[in-house]
């Protein structure tokens, strides 16, 4: 990867308070790199949750985006079903460096930090999980074994969104 760049945008301790433990403490919360000549970003996503009484996060997910250049044949035109990637491409903006495309790793199956550490602590859902556990049958299914899509995997993607992006581009 050409010209990669990592940063940590949170700290541990902040992670850990509004994440839990897992392999997120120790990535980093953004990188990016170049890869075909396609700029791509590696991005962790968090939101405050404006109307909790305490200070709460949702998210500690990671997404992947690309950014088309402006002579690319998609530049500005809906992409939603242009790409192969994770789960689909589930964003896109046109902003100063180009016409950023993406996906995101918050979807059935996906394990959502915030959301696994508020299932792991909070009374109230620990109860309803005892209470309610997952059918037999379905024990293994991924909407109750979701995993945690991490830096490493959302590089391939990006990667792999970056080379379908080259092969449209016009020599």
């Amino acid at each position: 990867m050409k010209n990669e760049k990592r940063e940590n945008l949170y700290d541990r301790e902040f992670k850990l308070k509004f994440f839990g433990e897992g392999e997120w403490l120790d990535e980093p919360d953004s990188i990016t790199f170049e890869h075909k000549r396609i700029k791509c970003l590696v991005d962790r996503v968090l939101i405050k949750e404006p109307y909790c009484p305490e200070e709460t996060y949702f998210g500690g997910h990671l997404c992947g985006y690309i950014y088309l250049p402006p002579d690319h044949p998609l530049y500005n035109i809906n992409c939603y079903d242009k790409f192969d990637c994770h789960q689909g491409i589930t964003f896109q903006e046109e902003n100063e460096e180009g016409f950023m495309i993406g996906f995101d790793c918050a979807h059935t199956g996906d394990l959502v930090p915030s959301m696994e550490h508020m299932r792991n602590t909070l009374p109230e859902l620990i109860e309803l999980k005892k209470r309610y556990p997952a059918p037999n049958g379905l024990k293994k299914h991924p909407l109750f074994n979701p995993t945690y899509k991490n830096v490493n995997f959302c590089i391939k993607q990006c990667t792999f969104l970056a080379e379908q992006a080259a092969k449209m581009m016009v020599s």
